[in-house]
């Protein structure tokens, strides 16, 4: 009698802010490895793997990027508009299946109550916002990379996203 033992999946949230916060004891819960970085190496987050990242990466947080199965970053651009993850760890080729960057809903401006879209053209007004870097942005979208914009009143929708498509149900926006 054989036995076939699957190897836990890993996940690697680049960034342990919001969603993080909402993503990391879900995904523990159904049985993933979870990995965060953050700028001190230091997270309150339980039953995680806390990885420094301050615009260099440690052969552990390399590693860790390489092998996982999921990658999210919501990690913003610095201010010249460099995006601190692609400038680190982009000549990597990551084993992930699906790799999510998160980006700051403020890169469309005021839209006055009304929705925005990623297709249209950004209209930042604030810091935050005029620094995202919108040529990663494209760059992604040309790869087929999946992005969510990411703020407090998207934490909820990607959790739920991101959990449905480590089970296996995607959903489409």
């Amino acid at each position: 009698m054989s036995r076939h033992i699957n190897k836990p999946q890993s996940a690697l949230l680049l960034g342990a802010g919001y969603v993080a916060r909402a993503l990391a004891p879900q995904l523990i819960n159904e049985g993933w490895n979870v990995h965060v970085t953050t700028r001190s190496g230091q997270t309150a987050l339980e039953n995680v793997i806390c990885h420094k990242f301050n615009g260099s990466a440690s052969k552990h947080l390399q590693s860790a990027f390489f092998n996982a199965d999921i990658i999210v970053s919501s990690i913003p651009p610095e201010k010249d508009g460099t995006d601190p993850v692609l400038a680190t760890l982009g000549h990597l080729s990551p084993k992930a299946k699906w790799i999510a960057y998160l980006s700051a809903t403020s890169v469309y401006g005021d839209r006055e109550g009304q929705w925005a879209f990623e297709g249209e053209a950004p209209s930042p007004k604030l810091s935050r916002g005029i620094a995202a870097p919108t040529q990663n942005l494209r760059g992604l979208k040309r790869s087929g990379l999946s992005i969510f914009s990411g703020s407090r009143a998207f934490t909820a929708l990607a959790a739920r996203l991101l959990i449905n498509f480590v089970r296996g149900q995607p959903e489409q926006l």
